[in-house]
């Protein structure tokens, strides 16, 4: 019982204060871009201030879900060690993305702000071509603090140890998947929002490109989503069961990792071309994504393991 309340209270704890403190540091970098935006072009400070103040909204999103799946675990306390278990699943789940996303999302929100200097004409598009890729960034954060109650709430009728591995393999299996998504995203976006400042003609071809790219690099989580979708609804009575579920989500979530970062790499050698070139886009995206298929095709062998160690 011991172990419960020291989970329950560690567990609560870092999750508002891991994500809280990149939050700031992320804020200091918004911050920091912002005077030196203004710096190289205070005729548009409207403009500026406007992704100032749309940038410090949405990092202040993320800390906010850490913050309300907190007061969630914290009303609901754990009454056997068992569900210590479930509870540090649920804490990895909320925690991993969320503390990445809080700081590295930060980076395309500071290149924005010194791409509207450098295009002041297009402080409009960057805005919206910002918002929405954050939006779109911050997605793993919102599914994983989603599965983190669902973890709770379902350790409430945790009767024996290999349930409770079960529920630690889903929320691991939702951390690892989510690092390298949040990771290649990040430097994607940070990447494709320094483009916007080369050619203002080629934003609509590297909107559309971004948003696809996106989606790719994403790919991996989702099939971490599916596959703990899966694992929630087994019936694990024996011991190595609940080993053999912890195995499969370091497999498939260790696979997912170098993939995302991997696939935002190569993508980003095209964004420069399309902003050079942007009449040319079509050829660029259609290698690029090209590449990025076989790219992804390698987390299949972690699914492939995943779903043998589930099955069998």
């Amino acid at each position: 019982m011991l172990a419960a309340i020291a989970t329950h209270y560690l567990s609560i704890t870092l999750l508002v204060a891991l994500p809280v403190f990149a939050t700031a540091l992320g804020q200091a970098r918004i911050g920091r871009a912002t005077l030196a935006a203004l710096n190289k072009q205070p005729a548009n400070d409207i403009g500026i201030k406007k992704i100032f103040f749309a940038g410090i909204a949405l990092s202040e999103t993320v800390a906010l879900i850490a913050l309300l799946t907190t007061a969630y675990l914290y009303m609901v306390p754990l009454t056997s060690d068992l569900q210590a278990y479930a509870r540090i699943g649920a804490c990895l789940t909320v925690l991993v993305p969320a503390l990445l996303i809080s700081y590295r999302g930060s980076f395309s929100i500071s290149e924005s702000l010194i791409s509207a200097a450098r295009q002041p004409f297009l402080s409009n598009q960057i805005l919206s071509f910002m918002l929405i890729t954050q939006s779109l960034m911050q997605t793993p954060v919102i599914f994983c603090a989603i599965f983190a109650i669902i973890i709770q709430l379902q350790a409430t009728e945790l009767i024996n140890l290999p349930s409770a591995l079960q529920l630690l393999a889903v929320g691991l299996l939702l951390a690892l998947s989510s690092i390298g998504p949040c990771l290649g995203l990040s430097y994607f976006m940070a990447r494709a929002c320094r483009a916007l400042r080369l050619n203002r003609s080629a934003f609509s071809a590297l909107f559309s490109f971004t948003f696809i790219t996106q989606a790719i690099i994403e790919t991996p989580f989702l099939l971490g989503l599916a596959v703990a979708i899966v694992m929630l609804q087994l019936t694990v009575t024996t011991f190595l069961k609940g080993i053999a579920l912890l195995c499969a989500a370091i497999a498939l979530g260790g696979a997912a990792i170098p993939v995302s970062i991997a696939s935002a790499y190569a993508s980003t050698q095209v964004l420069e071309g399309i902003a050079q070139t942007p009449e040319h886009a079509s050829l660029f995206g259609r290698f690029s994504i090209f590449c990025q298929a076989f790219i992804d095709t390698t987390a299949i062998y972690g699914l492939i393991t995943a779903l043998l160690l589930i099955i069998l």
